[in-house]
């Protein structure tokens, strides 16, 4: 949605496209909050996904929905940048 369209400007600028500094802390703080407001709103879809018997839909049936995908799929790549890789990277005590 709206959100994700203001988030593109961070990606392409961050991407170092206009010879901008990766780095640059602002929009690593405006990246991170755009990650926060998409992580709020998958937490909230998936607590609020109805179930109905008829159709099975279920908070795990709506993760694998194509709006799941998506929203899990937008904020995978910001976790496993700054969570996961650090994790692998770091070394053995």
């Amino acid at each position: 949605g709206l959100a994700e369209l203001a988030n593109l400007p961070a990606r392409i600028l961050s991407a170092g496209v206009f010879g901008l500094d990766s780095a640059d802390a602002a929009w690593q703080a405006f990246e991170a909050a755009s990650v926060a407001c998409f992580t709020a709103e998958l937490l909230l879809n998936v607590a609020t996904a109805p179930f109905d018997p008829a159709r099975g839909f279920s908070r795990w049936a709506y993760l694998g929905s194509l709006q799941g995908v998506a929203d899990w799929l937008s904020i995978l790549p910001f976790y496993a940048q700054t969570v996961a890789l650090p994790l692998l990277a770091a070394p053995a005590l």
